[in-house]
């Protein structure tokens, strides 16, 4: 078992996940610049 490739995977999932977030973050932002808050709610309901 080499624990040094695990904890590499785990980064590597570790950075998806956050870039993810922020991807999903700055579209909610550029959503909620053009007023469309219906649109927002929708992404973040079927996020959750």
């Amino acid at each position: 078992m080499e624990t040094g490739n695990e904890i590499l995977i785990l980064i590597c999932v570790f950075l998806l996940i956050l870039l993810g977030f922020f991807i999903v973050f700055t579209a909610a932002e550029e959503m909620t610049k053009k007023n469309d808050t219906k649109t927002v709610m929708n992404v973040c309901t079927t996020l959750h």
